[in-house]
């Protein structure tokens, strides 16, 4: 090349050069310290207000923050607490659909547990019950200081959690059904204890919170190719479990409390199946199977009457079941059918894990299935559809999560020990498959 040629590509040559450095300069690169945060003491609401503020999106700043606390030894109950409680604030104050900000942080909350938990070799299922317990229980009470509806984002915590299980044990070759039993145990657990301690529904909370894990693990299996009707036995289990040994802690009726969580898990079930296109009768024995086991196994490590405990399970699953079934224009009779065969499947598996007596347990699924006599009003509008992440941004950006249907029904219980019949007004929940 001549003299002349070399003169004419200098200029091309630094011309590139120039793009180059700019592209490097003022990329829009997203940088937050966040475990420089943690570690010179700000508490996770301040850690998660610098992230937002320097251009991280909500998911990968409370999954950051939930695997730096594991990582730090933070204690992720008080964290997740922390972050959901905050998110619950901010979301309102950015006019931001606060049940689907509260389902996003839950959701990558738990998934970056598991990942930090499993990063550090550590008990990742202890992890993941304390951050679920934690999420829950920030929520509501972040919800009721900002005068939100405590049922509906309980709901969205719990399907969070359940979600996120699901998919953080896939990514980290964790055990699916221990993790999402994990998950949902310490969701309504939190539930439990957090409305009792705020005065709030306790039944009313635990149904919505049950009913969101179970649609959550629904959602969860379906996205990333699980079992469903397996991974939604886990979810049942653990829910019932965790209310019951959440009531039994802060004194309340356990009986009463395992109803409300068992019947709102297997609603959340039903619907969550019917709505995926999943088979409706499987899923639906299965979460009722694991909503029973959860009582037996829950009121007996609570030191419970585990037979009146379990024929509250049985009743709750049968309820429920006829709702969803109702409610998702499902055969009533069909899936309340899977419903009582799954209950007295977990009663006897729970007997047989806890050395209760088989019969008499079974004695108390058939009693507690012939109380839940009950007539389903039909819904007055349709649900939409279950709760869908959103594309990750610089602010608090969601998925839509449907609005509550408001479902009456007319539960008529005789009780066989003496000749009164009481009937009972509820309303119950329901949220979109």
């Amino acid at each position: 090349m001549g003299v002349h040629g070399r003169y004419i590509f200098r200029p091309i040559l630094f011309l590139f050069s120039f793009l180059i450095f700019a592209c490097l300069v003022f990329s829009p690169t997203v940088y937050a310290d966040v475990r420089g945060d943690l570690e010179a003491g700000l508490t996770a609401e301040q850690t998660l207000e610098n992230a937002l503020a320097q251009g991280l999106s909500l998911e990968e700043a409370a999954s950051q923050i939930a695997s730096n606390a594991v990582a730090l030894g933070m204690p992720v109950e008080q964290v997740a607490q922390q972050i959901t409680q905050a998110v619950v604030n901010t979301a309102l104050a950015q006019g931001q659909d606060v049940g689907a900000a509260v389902q996003t942080a839950t959701q990558s909350i738990t998934q970056g547990v598991i990942q930090g938990a499993t990063d550090a070799g550590g008990d990742v299922g202890a992890a993941v019950q304390s951050a679920s317990q934690g999420a829950t229980q920030g929520a509501i009470q972040g919800a009721v200081a900002a005068g939100q509806d405590v049922a509906t984002i309980a709901a969205s915590a719990s399907q969070g959690a359940a979600q996120g299980a699901v998919q953080g044990a896939v990514d980290t070759g964790q055990d699916v059904a221990s993790i999402t039993q994990s998950a949902t145990q310490g969701a309504t657990q939190g539930a439990v204890e957090a409305s009792a301690n705020i005065g709030q529904d306790v039944g009313a909370i635990v149904e919505s919170a049950s009913n969101g894990a179970t649609q959550g693990a629904v959602q969860g299996a379906v996205d990333s190719g699980q079992d469903v009707a397996a991974v939604t036995q886990s979810a049942s289990q653990g829910a019932t479990q965790g209310a019951v040994e959440g009531a039994a802690a802060s004194g309340q009726d356990v009986a009463a409390v395992t109803q409300s969580a068992s019947q709102g898990a297997t609603q959340g079930a039903v619907e969550g199946a019917a709505a995926s296109g999943q088979d409706v009768g499987a899923v639906t024995q299965s979460a009722s199977q694991g909503a029973t086991q959860g009582a037996v196994e829950g009121a007996a490590a609570s030191g419970q009457d585990v037979a009146a405990v379990t024929q509250s399970a049985s009743q709750g699953t049968t309820q429920g079941a006829a709702q969803g079934a109702a409610a998702s224009g499902q055969d009533v009779d069909a899936v309340t059918q899977s419903a009582n065969t799954g209950a007295t499947q977990g009663a006897a598996q729970g007997a047989a894990n806890t050395g209760q007596d088989a019969a008499a347990l079974n004695a108390a699924v058939d009693q507690g299935a012939q109380d839940a006599t009950t007539t389903t009003a039909a819904p007055t509008t349709t649900a939409a559809p279950a709760t869908t992440q959103a594309e990750e941004s610089s602010t608090i950006e969601a998925s839509t999560t449907a609005a509550p249907t408001t479902t009456t029904t007319t539960t008529t219980t005789t009780t066989t020990t003496t000749t009164t019949t009481t009937t009972t007004t509820t309303t119950t929940t329901v949220y979109g498959g």
